[in-house]
């Protein structure tokens, strides 16, 4: 018998379909307002994950991927500048639990 090392939880990019180990990417919730923000990780309710590719981030602002991966009809907003924030820097966001946009944190 092989002693197991532990579960490692595998999510799907809701942009791209690729699956990920679930700490690479980044976890959606909708707010009171039906916006998307940063969760925490283990916040209630459904989430959303996307990976860090570029593209995905830009295809969340179009189309009908957000309202799938949430089960909702009619608009999901994205925050311009969740989006313009996750695109334009190269450093790994903060993932806290508080639900608002997510904050820039340098990397050591």
């Amino acid at each position: 018998m092989s002693k197991n090392k532990g579960h490692i939880p595998i999510r799907m990019c809701v942009s791209c379909g690729e699956k990920k180990i679930k700490r690479e990417l980044t976890r959606l919730v909708l707010n009171e307002r039906s916006e998307a923000v940063c969760g925490d990780r283990r916040g209630d309710g459904r989430g959303a994950y996307v990976c860090s590719r570029k593209s995905c981030w830009e295809d969340l602002a179009k189309g009908k991927k957000l309202n799938r991966a949430f089960r909702q009809a009619g608009p999901i907003a994205v925050g311009d500048d969740l989006i313009s924030r996750k695109i334009n820097r190269s450093v790994p966001f903060n993932r806290g639990g508080t639900g608002d946009l997510l904050q820039a944190q340098p990397t050591e």
